[in-house]
């Protein structure tokens, strides 16, 4: 019965529901401070992928981490 407890006292780690794949379409926040719509173009980990983005340009972007500062990704309010 001892583990029981032991389980409950453990700190849960967050889930991430979303996981980075090709052709996925998330949002990235330019030097304007805009944030417009990019498609996911590679994949190397998690935070990282290289991006297609649709902004006044379009252009790619490579090895673009996830964040909410400048030119970092991030997925799509609902």
């Amino acid at each position: 019965m001892q583990w029981v407890a032991i389980r409950f006292l453990e700190k849960k780690k967050p889930v991430k529901t979303q996981v980075p794949t090709i052709g996925r379409i998330v949002t990235f926040l330019n030097a304007e401070e805009e944030c417009v719509p990019a498609i996911i173009i590679k994949v190397w980990n998690e935070t990282c992928v290289d991006l297609q983005i649709f902004g006044k340009v379009v252009e790619r972007r490579t090895s673009v981490i996830e964040g909410t500062g400048i030119n970092t990704w991030s997925w799509p309010k609902y």
